[in-house]
């Protein structure tokens, strides 16, 4: 998915679009789809791994001892900024767009739904200085910057923010200086979960990137506490656990090898902080290459890996509770995506309150960054097609109910008592931040 951008574009805009008019009327659209990903896999050789191009086209992740190798492509050294690649960026959605409105109603034009708002959604956070123009406001403070994006789109100003926190301590590593004090001192204080939770990602890929599979304990060991250290120095009071969340989301996504290492070491050196890293963990497993295929749920391959890899009930729960939130807060315009998902796997959800958790805090963070979002009003307005019941059912367990009682009980509970970091994992839905729901 880092690379997109600009391997995409050497096969071009204009080949995805000539999909539409295919005069083979016995292939359908989703078979001409993965056929011009085959194309495109083929073109961009040299730069996405052979492996990574056989797991797309098979529609399947590649084993753990493969998965190391094929994302080491995926690093921040391939991430450049610049409005190039954003233009770029913005031709692709153009063209998966296109391919949505083609595709008739029904799962498969909700697939294309879910890649365009992935694609958006990262595209806003990665290319946030392009998208704020901070080219030419680069030494402007960041109140004024967090003001900035929030005068965007709101479904664009939640992930701009996000990019913000990201880019705040990216800026500070570009200076050759170790970040310090970065948001701990900052007057501002609005969004502070979404900032927090892009600095994080900094730090977490920072601390990571000179770890492989090969990296004795004592190494590992060294980088968590540097980690955690540059976490609590560089977060407001209360929130440094949001920044720590991130480590499991770039361990599961660059640094898969290293999970089952870093669980342990978190066992023993810093046991508070291993059911977010599993929350990360889970968060991460919903944008893993596998997802850049419209006929493949990624959020059900998703919970098929995390079900086989969770080594313990703390790394099942808050895996779970982790997934919830790219697969609410990504689709929150589109609630029909996680009613195909609820319908697939309605039975293993209803074993745990963990995905209802997860979108009960998943909701009370979006409203955290963004308080007058439309969008936000419309998914809690939600109600699925009362004729199956099932489905009805299932939305009003692990959907609605958790997110009223999140918005209106446990948000404020936890912003009152200085817990809002406790959304970043899993908590049982009958306690909130006093212990009581009501």
């Amino acid at each position: 998915m880092f690379r997109l951008p600009w391997t995409m574009s050497q096969v071009g805009v204009e080949q995805i679009v000539g999909l539409l008019t295919d005069d083979d009327e016995e292939k359908g659209l989703t078979d001409r789809a993965a056929a011009a990903l085959e194309t495109w896999t083929h073109a961009t050789g040299d730069q996405l791994d052979r492996l990574v191009a056989a797991a797309i086209k098979a529609g399947d992740f590649v084993p753990d001892e493969l998965s190391g190798q094929a994302l080491r492509l995926f690093t921040s050294k391939t991430l450049p900024h610049g409005s190039t690649v954003q233009k770029s960026f913005d031709l692709l959605l153009q063209a998966v767009e296109a391919m949505e409105k083609a595709t008739p109603p029904g799962e498969g034009r909700s697939a294309w739904q879910e890649l365009r708002n992935k694609l958006q959604s990262f595209g806003t956070f990665r290319y946030v200085d392009t998208v704020l123009q901070l080219d030419s406001a680069a030494e402007l403070p960041l109140a004024e910057l967090v003001d900035r994006a929030g005068r965007l789109e709101p479904y664009s100003a939640v992930w701009a923010t996000e990019g913000l926190g990201h880019y705040w301590a990216e800026r500070a590593w570009g200076r050759g200086e170790t970040p310090t004090r970065l948001l701990a001192d900052d007057t501002v204080d609005q969004a502070l979960l979404a900032l927090h939770a892009g600095m994080g990602l900094s730090m977490a890929r920072r601390s990571l990137q000179s770890l492989d599979v090969e990296s004795p304990d004592e190494q590992i060991h060294r980088q968590l506490h540097h980690f955690v250290d540059l976490c609590r120095d560089n977060s407001k009071e209360g929130y440094a656990e949001v920044a720590l969340e991130a480590l499991g989301l770039i361990a599961r996504t660059l640094h898969p090898e290293l999970v089952t290492a870093i669980d342990q070491q978190l066992a023993s050196l810093y046991p508070e902080i291993q059911a977010y890293f599993w929350h990360g963990v889970g968060r991460g497993s919903y944008f893993l290459p596998f997802g850049l295929v419209p006929r493949v749920s990624s959020a059900s391959r998703a919970l098929e890996m995390l079900r086989e890899e969770a080594p313990h009930e703390v790394a099942w729960t808050n895996a779970l509770s982790g997934l919830a939130w790219p697969l609410i807060l990504v689709n929150i315009r589109q609630p029909e995506i996680i009613e195909s998902f609820l319908a697939q796997h309605g039975d293993l959800l209803d074993t745990t309150d963990a995905f209802a958790s997860g979108v009960g805090a998943s909701i009370a963070t979006w409203f955290d960054s963004n308080e007058g979002d439309t969008h936000l009003v419309r998914f809690c307005q939600h109600q699925p097609d009362p004729v199956d019941g099932q489905l009805s059912r299932l939305w009003e367990c692990h959907v609605r109910e958790p997110a009223r009682r999140a918005l209106k009980y446990d948000y404020p509970a936890m912003r009152e008592n200085g817990l809002l970091s406790n959304l970043f994992q899993y908590s049982p839905l009958e306690q909130t931040a006093n212990g009581q729901i009501e």
